[in-house]
Formats: C-alpha cells, sequence, structure tokens
C-alpha cells in the first residue's frame, strides 16, 4: 500500500514536470540596444510567470535529487519580492535589507514565525535571454551551493522578482525549513 502511494505521488510529481515543461515559455528576449536607449518595457515582462519558471525549475533539480519539492508559500512570496525592490530602491546588493534585517527577521515582520529555518538566495542580471534558465545554474554552480539549495531542511518557499525601469532584474529566492 505504500508503495502504491508513493508510486502515485512520484507518477503525479513527472506528470508535472512534463506538463510544465512543455508550457509556453516566459522566457523574455529584450534587445540590449533598447535597453540602452532607454526603451525598455516592464510590460512586456510576467513576473509572477518568472517567479513560479524558476521556482519549478529549482523543484526540478530537488527532484532529480530523489528530495521531496518545495511546497510554495504564498506569504513568503511578499518578502521574496519585498527584499528584491528594496535591493534596488536603496542600491546594494545583499541577503540582508537595507535596515539590517535578515530572512527570518523580514519573516517574522510577516508573521512566518513557525519556522526553525530560514534561508536565502539573491541574483541580478540584465540578461534577460532564458533569465530562468540562468539563475538556477549560478545558483547552483558550485558545489556549496548545491548542497545548500539541494538540501532536505527546505520544505517551502518563493521566488520574487523586481524589474527595474533599466531592465536590470533582483531574484530573491526565500526557504523554509524544519
Amino acid at each position: 500500500m505504500i508503495v502504491r502511494k508513493y508510486y502515485k505521488k512520484s507518477v503525479l510529481m513527472i506528470l508535472i514536470i512534463l506538463i510544465s515543461s512543455f508550457t509556453a515559455s516566459s522566457q523574455v528576449v529584450i534587445n540590449k540596444k533598447e535597453k540602452k536607449s532607454g526603451k525598455f518595457d516592464k510590460s512586456l515582462i510576467n513576473i509572477s510567470e518568472i517567479e513560479q519558471k524558476i521556482f519549478d525549475l529549482l523543484n526540478e533539480k530537488r527532484i532529480k535529487k530523489n528530495l521531496k519539492p518545495l511546497k510554495w508559500n504564498e506569504t513568503l512570496v511578499k518578502v521574496s519580492r519585498n527584499h528584491s525592490s528594496d535591493m534596488k530602491s536603496n542600491k546594494f546588493f545583499g541577503l540582508k535589507g537595507s535596515k539590517g534585517k535578515d530572512i527570518k527577521q523580514q519573516a517574522y515582520d510577516a508573521e512566518i514565525t513557525n519556522w526553525k529555518n530560514f534561508g536565502r538566495m539573491i541574483a541580478s542580471t540584465d540578461d534577460t535571454k532564458e533569465v530562468e534558465t540562468k539563475i538556477i545554474e549560478r545558483w547552483t554552480a558550485t558545489k556549496a551551493r548545491q548542497d545548500y539549495l539541494l538540501n532536505a531542511v527546505w520544505v517551502q518557499g518563493s521566488v520574487g522578482l523586481f524589474v527595474s525601469d533599466e531592465g536590470q532584474f533582483y531574484i530573491t529566492l526565500d526557504l523554509l525549513g524544519n
């Protein structure tokens, strides 16, 4: 009976991955000349679609390592988006916010308090071609980063994206674990 439940979950997860692989990509291609000339159009970017794609790609890597996929946390995504926006607005790039608060403090401020572990990864790029894939590749480029992201302690997470008027992407991945 346990094997049958596990098998059903595995089949369902494989189907989810296949479906997400065949859906239309959210990849954004914007000519660098357009960005430099001030013609960058943020309205062409579907932020939540890019966030979800990054999250899905991370989960694909977790599944390949025989880990459970992360569950999306809708409350935490507000924290992630705020951090990405804060980095742009206050001209810094770091894991702590401009007021010195780390992910745990920011999560507590959002009333996310019933977790033992809090984690964060950040990225920034102005290369909009296949941004989702490139971010995941960057975040998993070293063994230390892979060990951090592909760890069974993490059970929920979110990705927050902020795109500047100039076309700079600020991405925050926040993680929660037991």
